[in-house]
């Protein structure tokens, strides 16, 4: 029987997952579906392994999740914390261990620290110790690398919750975000899609169609350039890879390198217009940087 590694990347939109007897194989082994309730979400999840340890002839022995948090790393369930209802409490760990007993280790992060684990592993060459992944979407997430390895401690780090200095747009219209916990200049309340779009007037799936020119992109690029200064003072990444869904829109990449140059104002001497390239980049992994994540931690269970 042929030892299969597995990863399951649990996002708040969908949840992705692959399987294969390498690393390669099993990204060509790809299966997703939306994020529901765990039983709706997983049970198709499991039919999909099962099918496949069928016709691969193999036995799931390694599994990387990569999960949407708050969660437990220790426990292997989601904190009651998540705005996602259904899954407060959820063991998501002891679930594939019940589901697939043969699996010898599993390795469970959250769905940025796996990302900026993979990320890290295309620019150590480069002389990097030190990395932050951060995806901007639904919600917004944030992965740190510190000396090499997945930053752990209290929890994990939750930077998309921190407080940023409101827009003047925002403050002379009164908006200051949606997020349920936070409601006054809440990174994720001001700079995730639904802040976007209730700003807007539309729904998050006609943000596409903002064009390029609209001043939200200016306000979007302010917020997130706060984000990335605080970054580089408080972590001193050398490296901040921004992914997810809002950062297909390209022409946000300049315009947050601008402002994370400007706010930083040349007190830090390896910051200015020309490094700032080096630093913020964009994923090596597009819209698989989850994925691939969750099979770095299956890889290294």
């Amino acid at each position: 029987m042929t030892e299969l590694i597995a990863a399951v990347e649990g996002g708040g939109t969908s949840f992705k997952v692959c399987i294969g007897k390498t690393f390669d194989e099993a990204l060509n082994n790809i299966f997703q579906v939306d994020t529901t309730n765990p039983e709706d979400t997983l049970e198709p999840i499991k039919t999909f392994f099962k099918q496949k340890e069928t016709e691969l002839n193999g036995k799931i022995k390694k599994l990387g999740i990569a999960n949407f948090g708050p969660i437990d790393i220790k426990a292997g369930s989601i904190l009651p914390s998540t705005p996602k209802v259904a899954w407060r409490g959820f063991n998501i760990v002891s679930y594939f261990k019940k589901e697939f007993p043969e699996i010898d280790h599993i390795n469970f992060d959250t769905d940025v620290n796996g990302p900026a684990m993979a990320e890290f592993q295309q620019v150590k060459d480069e002389g990097i110790d030190n990395l932050a992944y951060v995806t901007i979407g639904t919600g917004i997430g944030i992965g740190l690398v510190i000396n090499q390895k997945p930053v752990h401690g209290l929890m994990h780090p939750e930077g998309g919750h921190i407080r940023v200095p409101l827009h003047e747009r925002d403050i002379s219209t009164g908006f200051k975000g949606f997020c349920t916990f936070h409601t006054d200049g809440c990174l994720e309340g001001v700079a995730a899609t639904p802040g976007i779009a209730k700003r807007k007037n539309i729904s998050v799936h006609d943000i596409k169609g903002i064009p390029d020119d609209d001043e939200i992109w200016d306000i979007e690029a302010h917020y997130l350039a706060h984000l990335c200064a605080t970054l580089i003072l408080v972590s001193s990444c050398q490296v901040i890879v921004l992914g997810g869904g809002v950062m297909k829109r390209h022409v946000l990449f300049d315009k947050i390198r601008l402002k994370t140059v400007h706010l930083l104002n040349n007190y830090h001497v390896k910051v200015n217009d020309n490094t700032i390239q080096d630093i913020i980049r964009e994923s090596k992994y597009t819209e698989n940087s989850g994925i691939v994540g969750a099979l770095y931690l299956a890889q290294t269970a």
